[in-house]
């Protein structure tokens, strides 16, 4: 769009030409021509499709900035929901390594539960954090 609107506006411009002609026909003629022409831009000033380009060349200007925002606007988004998933990762491996942690201390308490004559069946059949259980432990 530039370029044309460079060659429209180098069109406005007066045309100046400059021509060098020889000839021989024969042996005894030569001619030598000398011309020189001048074409004002009177009627040719090229108004309507200069300010065609021109506003082609807005248009296609606005467009690229208005898709440039978008896409901005939409990776601010993304980079934001990145950020939300590797919050919510890092909750479920912290839950992840809180549950490992919770079943060794589990795994250790039915070692001493199962040593216990009344509670030894409660272990087994992983009834340990039922009420009457808990009960039972206070009162000791």
């Amino acid at each position: 769009i530039d370029s044309e609107i460079a060659r429209l506006e180098r069109e406005r411009l007066p045309r100046l030409s400059l021509g060098l002609a020889a000839e021989r026909p024969s042996n005894q003629e030569r001619f030598v021509g000398l011309a020189f022409s001048f074409s004002p831009a009177l009627w040719r000033r090229n108004q309507g499709p200069l300010a065609e380009a021109r506003v082609e060349r807005e248009r296609a200007d606005f467009e690229r900035a208005t898709t440039l925002a978008g896409l901005e606007r939409r990776w601010a988004a993304v980079c934001e929901e990145q950020a939300l998933r590797l919050q919510e990762l890092e909750a479920v491996e912290s839950t992840l390594e809180n549950e490992e942690a919770i079943r060794e201390l589990i795994e250790d308490c039915a070692g001493s539960l199962q040593a216990q004559a009344g509670l030894a069946r409660a272990a087994r059949l992983g009834q340990r954090d039922q009420a009457h259980l808990r009960v039972a432990d206070e009162l000791r």
